[in-house]
């Protein structure tokens, strides 16, 4: 008989400590004891005699789950050598209870609020084997139900996955959840939710989802918590530097408070702020913040969208440089610099060694949202095969914009997905229709009949790609790839386009990204929406699985690859709901007498 499956969940509640002690040049560390809890109460007896009684600790320091610094989430890490190359970040040694601390800088703790969020659990039932009792820690059996846990992406259009669920409910008839809620403010702590069977050692439980409490509520018998995903750290905006009249006293007063540009890759017709508008000459006019890194430079300064010779401007630390009296002229006007200011702009190549989709993100998370590219934080295996075909990108901040809307943009022109893993980990994943089968699901594994559909509204007969974005009129180079227009038109007896404006900077680019969208939009492909048990909840969005879904009475059965385009994980009835877009025919090929022959000859048993 199968193990019975178990759900946990985690919430880390924040302890503070204020003692460390310098272990090595920018790091700290303490030691965790028993003696930061509860440690007893003293009792006078009417006859004098005084008594001191131990009390179990309310947190039992046996696991850290998260740290947070002044309201900063920091990484884990799990070696001292990534503590001391990841910038805001903790090591914990549960053998020797003791955490060691980067704090952000390599700054030291002190005047700073430091919460340990130590591990409290909760189970939705009691195990035969383990009993409620995993790493040393006691998981209260008081989960009444999970909700599913859901991811999905839209065939065409990529972004940032979004989790979807609900809340996470709990008896509570005694009121001890909520007057732990209550008590120890646990809006915002880390919380994750795990599953495995009966049976199982902590470590080969799987993790489901890793976020931040979001809010809760309660009543007398039971407690509802809801889960934001670790999506909710991305919502910082840049730039974040502004310009400062302690810096600039010289710049219009209309322009001060606004925000220091940003600008990776190819940068066109740039619209550029002088910052001494009521100083004296030569005019100094901004073009990006290189407070974090260097641009690679400027090549072509505009007034009134005519070139400057080369001798008429300078460039050095992110300014440009012109002199008094320049002037350029058309058929219409001589247009001299001192009546021009706001028409200054430039064709630049922004931070140095920075193009790609890919690399801009890294750089982004590393430097705004203090996330190193490290194993640690990062499916790094992955993500390196996704840099290798990543496209080259031209992105001006010149306003106040969220990471997320940023690294939604580069999805966007990579034809990729931005996903937090199951572990918390964050990968990159492009659409390949040559990569490699994850798993194969066989005929016996489906708990029920699949639904199939075909959906007008994804086929397309061209597109337009709109890319290397001129910024100062808002315009864009085109590309139209409408090279399948008379074939989906003789087949499906429709034209339909699609326009994408992406921040793709070559044609090149923007044609690898229209062929990329025809390859899956000039024909209808079937989507099949099925379910199994709990055995494949290890597949993500867009891995490939070969499956069929012939009738019962089919006598042979046609396999198929698809992608995995929807995951619906329901911890409540153990059930992992699939939504697949078929992507081709598989290799393997339908055997008589219930069996299927791979291409290599191997034969596997099907269900005919």
């Amino acid at each position: 008989m199968k193990p019975a499956s178990i759900s946990l969940l985690e919430i880390d509640v924040p302890i503070i400590t204020e003692t460390f002690v310098n272990y090595s040049a920018g790091i700290w560390h303490n030691t965790l004891s028993d003696n930061l809890g509860p440690s007893g109460i003293t009792i006078t007896g009417s006859d004098g005699t005084v008594g001191f009684y131990a009390s179990q600790p309310t947190i039992l320091y046996y696991r850290v789950g998260s740290l947070k610094i002044d309201n900063e989430d920091y990484t884990q890490v799990y070696s001292l050598g990534d503590l001391e190359t990841q910038d805001s970040s903790f090591y914990y040694d549960s053998t020797t209870r003791r955490i060691f601390y980067h704090f952000a800088g390599f700054t030291v703790p002190w005047g700073k609020l430091v919460r340990i969020g130590m591990i409290v659990g909760y189970s939705d039932r009691v195990g035969e084997t383990n009993g409620a009792y995993y790493d040393d820690i006691y998981y209260e059996p008081r989960i009444a139900s999970i909700p599913a846990l859901k991811k999905s992406k839209d065939p065409i259009f990529y972004g940032i996955l979004q989790y979807t669920g609900g809340s996470v409910n709990l008896i509570d008839s005694d009121g001890a959840v909520a007057e732990l809620f209550e008590s120890e403010e646990l809006i915002g702590q880390p919380a994750r939710v795990y599953t495995g069977y009966d049976g199982d050692a902590f470590a080969d439980f799987r993790k489901v989802f890793s976020g931040n409490v979001e809010d809760y509520s309660y009543n007398r018998d039971s407690f509802s918590l809801n889960i934001m995903d670790n999506r909710k750290f991305l919502s910082r905006s840049i730039p974040v530097r502004k310009f400062e009249a302690d810096e600039f006293p010289d710049m219009d007063e209309d322009d001060l408070g606004n925000v220091k540009p940003l600008a990776w890759g190819s940068i066109r017709n740039a619209p550029l702020v002088c910052v001494n508008t009521n100083g004296s000459t030569p005019w100094r006019f901004y073009v990006c913040d290189v407070t974090d890194h260097a641009i690679t430079g400027v090549t072509t300064v505009y007034l009134k969208g005519i070139a400057l010779a080369g001798t008429d401007w300078s460039y050095a630390d992110g300014i440009v440089s012109i002199a008094s009296g320049v002037l350029v002229s058309d058929a219409h006007d001589d247009y001299y610099i001192e009546d021009n200011l706001g028409e200054v702009t430039a064709d630049f190549t922004g931070f140095a060694g920075i193009a790609l989709g890919l690399d801009v993100i890294t750089d982004i998370l590393d430097t705004y949202a203090q996330i190193s590219y490290l194993a640690a934080n990062f499916n790094t295996t992955e993500w390196a095969a996704a840099l290798t075909d990543s496209r080259t990108v031209g992105i001006l901040l010149n306003e106040e914009t969220k990471i997320n809307e940023v690294i939604e943009k580069i999805c966007v022109a990579e034809d990729g997905i931005f996903l937090v893993q199951d572990d918390g980990k964050y990968t990159f994943r492009k659409y390949d229709e040559t990569r490699a089968i994850t798993k194969t699901i066989y005929t016996d594994e489906w708990i029920d009949d699949p639904a199939v559909k075909k959906d007008k509204k994804e086929l397309l007969s061209s597109v337009k790609i709109n890319y290397n974005r001129n910024h100062a009129e808002d315009k864009w180079r085109t590309y139209n790839n409408a090279t399948y227009e008379d074939d989906v038109q003789a087949q499906y007896k429709t034209l339909e386009e699609k326009k994408f404006d992406v921040v793709l900077a070559t044609e090149a680019g923007a044609i690898e990204k229209s062929e990329s969208i025809m390859a899956r939009s000039k024909e209808m492909t079937p989507t099949v929406t099925r379910k199994t048990k709990m055995q494949n909840i290890d597949l993500e969005v867009m891995d490939f699985i070969e499956a069929e879904h012939d009738r019962e009475s089919a006598t042979t059965k046609t396999w198929n690859i698809y992608e995995v385009i929807g995951i619906n994980k329901d911890l409540n009835s153990h059930e992992i709901g699939f939504t697949m877009k078929y992507v081709a025919e598989s290799f393997y090929l339908a055997h008589e007498d219930g069996f299927i022959v791979t291409e290599s000859g191997e034969l596997i048993r099907v269900i005919l």
